[in-house]
């Protein structure tokens, strides 16, 4: 499946004070450090490929498409401000552990839970889909592929 101009936001998994933490330090050096590094390098390890998951971290990223496989969700998006670049990120979906579709006033959306390993514990993020054309054959399908054993 495939869809042009779809908004994402990729959230790492944080606990209360996690949360608390990064609206005190938000963007700042020392922020950067302690959320973004750590996370974007544990998510490398695991098979992102391609473009920066920084791009999508904890903001809306705007996609010039998305496109959905067997195997992977491939995120295409441009990036710069004078001279854009195309930049790809392929999530791997075997990492992926459930999927639900979520609906606040009259936005409806699809959020995709992952699990991948690590070195030390396991990373988890959240895959938020926003602006999709038809969310229920996105949910229908992310849901089968999730469900289904490897290799089919």
């Amino acid at each position: 499946m495939t869809q042009a101009k779809v908004n994402v936001i990729l959230t790492p998994k944080r606990g209360v004070a996690g949360h608390l933490m990064r609206g005190l330090l938000g963007g700042s050096l020392l922020g950067k450090a302690i959320f973004v590094t750590p996370f974007t390098k544990s998510l490398r390890q695991t098979g992102v490929e391609a473009g920066d998951v920084k791009d999508g971290m904890d903001k809306v990223l705007k996609l010039q498409e998305l496109t959905l496989t067997n195997k992977n969700l491939i995120l295409f998006y441009r990036k710069g401000l004078v001279s854009k670049k195309d930049k790809v990120i392929t999530l791997p979906l075997e990492y992926a552990k459930e999927v639900q579709g979520k609906k606040r006033l009259t936005t409806r959306f699809i959020n995709v839970n992952f699990m991948a390993p690590s070195e030390g514990e396991p990373v988890e993020f959240q895959l938020r889909l926003i602006r999709l054309k038809d969310p229920d054959a996105w949910l229908r399908e992310l849901s089968r592929i999730i469900s289904s054993p490897v290799g089919f």
